[in-house]
């Protein structure tokens, strides 16, 4: 191997682990609690959310409704910035439902999903 070959692999190497690094590093900063983080508060009944201002003390009731798969993972980013003070609706795939605070949790799914988790089992 000449030492021209032996260079060239050792560049396309730190490239790759680099480019790894790079990535890693944004998918860490792109995640739904850091999002939060960055763009949701709450502070003396006063809820920002990026650069809207809204005092929870004007309404009766404030409700929250979070759908997908990221659905409890969102409300319990919500609960951390602003507290756990809301009611609402978290609708999530089957496997998903858990209890959250005052929250109703509904199973969603593609309807022949729904369907074939009630039906007994067929042998094709």
């Amino acid at each position: 191997m000449s030492s021209t070959t032996g260079s060239r692999e050792r560049i396309a190497i730190e490239m790759r682990v680099q480019a790894r690094n790079i990535f890693e590093r944004a998918l860490a900063e792109s995640g739904i609690d850091r999002a939060f983080e960055r763009h949701v508060s709450c502070e003396r009944g006063v809820l920002r959310v990026c650069e809207d201002l809204y005092d929870l003390h004007t309404y009766n009731r404030v409700l929250v409704i979070s759908i997908g798969k990221a659905a409890h993972t969102m409300v319990s980013a919500l609960a951390i910035q602003a507290g756990d003070n809301f009611e609402g609706i978290v609708a999530v795939r089957c496997s998903q439902v858990r209890k959250r605070g005052g929250s109703a949790i509904f199973m969603a799914g593609i309807p022949h999903q729904m369907q074939n988790r009630f039906a007994r089992p067929r042998r094709y």
